[in-house]
């Protein structure tokens, strides 16, 4: 959870709240957290006291509208941070869960009605650098992606067709804009040969076609 681009929000379809609780708390269970260079651990500290601190004072602010559901724990004093995942069952009428990012192991779910719904609870976030829609439904991929785009620097959309291979949602791929709107602020010197564009000055050259062939092939030269 100590990056910029982990999920900490995650929209379900209200009939399938449950399913998601046990699946996702079933992984959990499954995590190991400890020393990271021992084998079969799979989470190991937050990077210093203070970031634990932020990570427990975080939780502290998001159970005022959420409940755990499964992981979690309490402070024993030390930078581990137990995965933990929430529950906020009137996501509409709620606010720190959109507007707090903790930076630590902790998601929250927010069940939704419609289309319209999960359309406006993605958008409370206030700017998000990326968001991931797992559907195998054309039309709500059709609905909601140009919905939510306006308010995520990058959507990724997974189905069955890319399941097994695509990047996973906190990747940043070279080849796409990173960054986004809103409180997600800049990045984009991370999205590859764009981001080369901060490190260099521009300059608007006017002449004869010929002169400014000959100025470009040598600044291209140069360049090599």
């Amino acid at each position: 959870g100590q990056k910029c681009t982990a999920i900490r929000r995650v929209l379900v379809p209200r009939n399938r709240v449950d399913e998601v609780i046990a699946s996702l708390g079933t992984a959990l269970a499954k995590t190991r957290m400890g020393d990271p260079r021992q084998e079969g651990v799979r989470m190991g500290p937050l990077v210093s006291r203070a970031q634990a601190q932020a990570a427990w004072d975080g939780l502290v602010r998001l159970k005022a509208e959420a409940r755990v559901v499964a992981g979690g724990g309490a402070d024993d004093g030390s930078c581990f941070v137990p995965a933990t995942l929430l529950l906020c069952e009137r996501p509409l009428e709620a606010k720190a869960v959109h507007e707090i990012e903790v930076f630590g192991p902790v998601a929250t779910l927010m069940p939704y009605d419609s289309v319209d719904e999960a359309i406006t609870l993605a958008r409370k976030g206030g700017g998000s650098l990326a968001a991931s829609v797992f559907t195998g439904d054309a039309g709500f991929v059709a609905e909601f992606v140009p919905a939510i785009a306006t308010a995520h620097g990058r959507v990724l959309v997974v189905d069955a067709a890319v399941a097994a291979s695509h990047s996973g949602h906190g990747v940043v791929m070279p080849q796409c804009v990173h960054g986004g709107p809103g409180r997600a602020g800049g990045g984009e010197e991370l999205g590859g040969l764009r981001g080369l564009r901060f490190y260099m000055q521009r300059s608007a050259l006017q002449g004869n076609k010929a002169m400014l062939e000959q100025l470009t092939a040598a600044a291209t030269i140069a360049a090599l």
